[in-house]
């Protein structure tokens, strides 16, 4: 790749940045979902919210000089609900015996990504199975189903 592509996604990144640290405080509690730089497109990314997109947020991004930039509302989670709700996915898969595991979150859609080390002798012998139960578990707090999590059993 050459030097001035670099340079110029290392300016947009940085300008990114400065934008994300720009939002308020009590936004980024309550409705910021995440963001994003498109990896497919150079010079563009997403920040994602809670609800609706916060108006004092479209203000800002207008007047930023930052191109590129989409908002999107909508999402199920804000991102401090989404540190709780990975603390509960992690602490029910240990409680149903795995102890080896990788959680990450997809910023535009919120689905749970988790890849768990099986063992000899595990309850589960298929991902849905072990979907299942975790949905199970967190259903009444999170309103998570099985097809909101994709899960990976690794051998």
């Amino acid at each position: 790749m050459p030097f001035d592509v670099v340079r110029q996604q290392l300016d947009y990144q940085i300008a990114f940045g400065d934008l994300l640290n720009r939002i308020p405080e009590d936004i980024v509690l309550s409705q910021f979902a995440g963001a994003a730089l498109d990896r497919f497109n150079p010079g563009t990314a997403t920040i994602y919210f809670k609800g609706e997109v916060p108006p004092e947020v479209v203000s800002l991004v207008g007047s930023a000089g930052v191109s590129g930039i989409q908002l999107q509302g909508g999402m199920r989670y804000s991102n401090e609900d989404l540190k709780t709700l990975k603390r509960a996915v992690v602490d029910t898969v240990k409680e149903l015996g795995y102890s080896q595991l990788t959680l990450s979150i997809e910023p535009g859609t919120q689905r749970l990504e988790l890849l768990v080390v099986d063992y000899p002798g595990s309850s589960f012998t298929t991902a849905s199975e072990l979907a299942e139960a975790i949905a199970i578990r967190l259903d009444d707090t999170f309103q998570v189903a099985p097809h909101d999590l994709m899960v990976e059993i690794r051998p």
